[in-house]
């Protein structure tokens, strides 16, 4: 079975076009353009930007998207269906993490009460 890079990389050839000239047609840099033609999605900041220059290089190529973009989905896409993450986030909200916050702020309203105690009780009564 061909990969998405194999299926492009062998279309464009057979039509003896350049990857400069697909670059300039489509608008998509030509170091994006030869990541996927090498299966090298690790260089695409996400699936989604991925997915729409595979569709741009498929209609470029006049193939039909829908069948690259289904061999895509069917060598990337993880269990549950779910798309593989190409670059991992940065920051990442976990339930550890809301039970920290929430601690955080329950310890900050609790020293909040009880220096507002402390002060009405060290002040003089009102008369």
């Amino acid at each position: 079975m061909k990969s998405v890079g194999e299926i492009l990389r062998t279309n464009r050839e057979k039509k003896s076009i350049e990857l400069t000239e697909v670059a300039a047609a489509t608008k998509i840099k030509k170091e994006f353009l030869a990541a996927i033609e090498d299966d090298d999605f690790q260089k695409i900041s996400s699936g989604v930007i991925t997915r729409g220059f595979i569709k741009n290089y498929a209609e470029f190529l006049e193939l039909a998207p829908e069948s690259v973009l289904s061999v895509f989905k069917r060598d990337f896409v993880g269990k549950n269906n779910r798309p593989v993450v190409f670059l991992k986030p940065d920051f990442v909200w976990t339930p550890k993490l809301t039970l920290i916050v929430l601690a955080v702020i329950f310890s900050l309203l609790i020293g909040a009460y009880l220096v507002h105690q402390y002060f009405s009780l060290t002040n003089t009564p009102y008369r």
